[in-house]
C-alpha cells in the first residue's frame, strides 16, 4: 500500500515509526502540490491536513488517483473537502476529537490571560514602562 503524506509538521522518521509495524506500506513523503500531484497516480491513502487540500488538489485526485481510496486529515475540519467532489469511492477520515484536550486547555490559557491582562503587560514591557 502507497501512503502519500504532505505533512510538513511531522517529520517521514516520525510517521515511519508509527507504521514500522504494519507490513506492506510505502511511505512516500512530498513537500509541495506538484509534488504531491506526481505521487497521485499510484496512492492509496493520501494523508494531510485540510489547510493543504485545495480546488486543483481535489481536481488533481479526480483525475490522476485512480487507486485512491482514503484521505486521512490531520486536522478536524473537512468541509473544503466535502464541496470539492471527491470520487465516490475514496473515504474521508479526520483527526475527530483527538485535538479536543488541546483546544480547551489552550482557551483556558486565553481566558486566563486576559484576566490577568497579560497582553497589557507584555505592551508595556515592549514600551520598557
Amino acid at each position: 500500500m502507497r501512503v502519500v503524506m504532505w505533512a510538513p509538521q511531522i517529520s517521514r522518521r516520525q510517521m515511519e515509526t508509527h507504521l514500522h509495524e504494519v507490513a506492506a506500506i510505502e511511505l512516500v513523503s512530498v513537500e509541495s502540490a506538484a509534488a504531491l500531484e506526481a505521487a497521485l497516480p499510484e496512492a492509496e491513502v493520501l494523508v494531510l491536513p485540510v489547510f493543504h487540500f485545495s480546488a486543483a488538489i481535489a481536481a488533481a485526485v479526480r483525475e490522476r488517483a485512480p487507486r485512491l481510496r482514503l484521505i486521512q486529515l490531520m486536522t478536524i475540519g473537512y468541509d473544503r473537502l466535502l464541496q470539492e467532489r471527491l470520487p465516490a469511492n475514496v473515504q474521508l477520515a479526520n483527526a475527530g476529537s483527538s485535538l479536543s484536550p488541546i483546544v480547551a486547555e489552550h482557551a483556558l490559557a486565553l481566558m486566563l490571560g486576559l484576566g490577568r491582562r497579560v497582553h497589557e503587560g507584555l505592551a508595556n514591557q515592549a514600551q520598557h514602562k
